[in-house]
């Protein structure tokens, strides 16, 4: 009779010990999938946005910049050919005599990259820290400057670098906007 006690004690004891063994196996791969996920996996896009196609990332310091997304890694998301705003002042001389002259604000999209566009001659992606995107948004297929950015993109990648090679994609197109504000002239 003790025999059968001290059978019974010493298999619920092994019982104990694998079903113990098997929680501390599971605890510890749960717990590694989730370090990789936090530490090592890539950010996955928001599901919202479309695959494919033109995007808007609006950045934590006020720029904007269009192009194709992809995630990088865990830190980055990479625009490949990016293209952003940039404002010029442009004054115009008044018409009729004795009146001011006035100055108009344009907006060009410029390309980042390629041949001869900027001093520092970046390459025709970048890559954006996720913690600096505000938020991002898929552009129509109809807008100006998805329509500017694929005519110019399709030129780049055709050798027509000449033409196009993402300079300021046509600066004074109907993608350009433009202010007037009534400003005086300089003096000389």
């Amino acid at each position: 009779m003790e025999n059968e006690m001290m059978m019974k004690t010493r298999g619920g004891m092994m019982g104990n010990m694998m079903l113990m063994k098997l929680v501390m196996l599971v605890v510890v791969v749960v717990g590694g999938m989730l370090l990789y996920r936090m530490w090592i996996a890539t950010p996955a896009l928001p599901s919202d946005l479309k695959d494919g196609g033109v995007k808007a990332v609006f950045i934590d310091n006020g720029q904007v910049y269009f192009g194709y997304v992809e995630a990088a890694n865990k830190d980055f998301l990479r625009i490949k050919n990016p293209y952003y705003l940039q404002r010029q002042t442009v004054l115009q001389e008044p018409v009729e005599e004795g009146k001011e002259a006035t100055t108009r604000q344009q907006l060009s999209l410029t390309a980042l990259g390629g041949d001869n566009l900027q001093l520092h001659a970046p390459e025709r992606e970048m890559y954006v820290p996720w913690d600096t995107i505000l938020y991002m948004e898929d552009l129509k297929e109809d807008s100006e400057v998805v329509k500017l950015i694929t005519e110019d993109v399709a030129k780049v990648e055709s050798g027509d670098s000449a033409s196009s090679g993402g300079t300021n994609a046509n600066t004074n197109s109907s993608a350009s906007a433009s202010t007037n504000t009534n400003s005086e002239a300089p003096k000389e």
